[in-house]
């Protein structure tokens, strides 16, 4: 009876054609500019809090559900990209500066004491 059950449901799997485990997701990130692989970049599934970051060589690897999943790829200082996962099993991608970012960041030193 149980491998009655588990062959029925491989077969159920497989007529679905695997949309219940989803696949995964593989790339690189990297400046646009120059090529240079980005470590730490932000990769969300869009709507939701679940994602990874790029490795120092800027490759990831996630999992999503669907081919109308929507990833989010963020840094600070470069422009957000958004990308339909589609039929692809790799998204490479390039971001562009945006340097009118780097003007909202503020650094102070109030508080510290100095013994003279």
């Amino acid at each position: 009876m149980k491998n009655l059950l588990l062959i029925v449901f491989m077969a159920l799997l497989t007529s679905m054609g695997g949309s219940v485990l989803g696949q995964t997701i593989t790339g690189t990130v990297t400046d646009s500019s120059d090529g240079t692989p980005l470590p730490g970049v932000s990769i969300l599934i869009k709507g939701t809090s679940t994602g990874t970051a790029t490795d120092v060589d800027g490759k990831y690897s996630l999992n999503v559900q669907g081919a109308q999943t929507v990833l989010v790829f963020s840094f600070l200082g470069f422009e957000p990209v958004e990308e339909t996962v589609g039929n692809r099993s790799t998204i490479n991608i390039g971001l562009s500066e945006d340097a009118s970012e780097l003007n909202e960041v503020v650094v102070t030193a109030l508080g510290i004491e100095r013994n003279v």
